[in-house]
């Protein structure tokens, strides 16, 4: 029997509208995101500085946040391709506490189940290779 994604879809899923920022790792029911944040035109290169969003789906975080972070349960709604499509998974927030962090070709960010990792390539290490 076929179920409608209208019957299960919207309670189900959230959809983010992210015309400012990118995903940076998803790891089990967690996505980490780069969230623009301000934008300099001082000197070259042209750079963005990004605040770190780690949002976890999973209902025991959601049931048990314990402070850490800020519980989202308010429907979203995001126009897709002229259609409104309204979301409501309720998710869990924790957002950096640095207000920016600069993000370019030299620095790496990746994710497993507990950490973040940062790696930073200085400009002597070129060629070099991370495994």
């Amino acid at each position: 029997m076929e179920i409608p994604w209208k019957d299960w879809g919207p309670s189900s899923t959230r959809i983010f509208e992210d015309s400012c920022g990118f995903y940076v790792g998803i790891g089990g029911s967690r996505i980490l995101r780069a969230v623009s944040t301000a934008q300099s035109m001082d000197g070259p290169p042209f750079t963005t500085e990004y605040r770190l969003h780690m949002v976890d789906f999973s209902p025991l975080a959601v049931l048990h946040h314990q402070g850490l972070g800020q519980v989202v349960r308010e429907p979203s709604v995001i126009d897709l391709e002229g259609e409104l499509v309204t979301t409501s998974l309720a998710y869990v927030e924790v957002i950096s506490s640095r207000k920016s962090i600069p993000l370019d070709d030299t620095i790496f960010l990746w994710m497993d189940n507990n950490r973040i990792y940062v790696f930073h390539m200085e400009a002597d290490s070129v060629g070099s290779s991370l495994f």
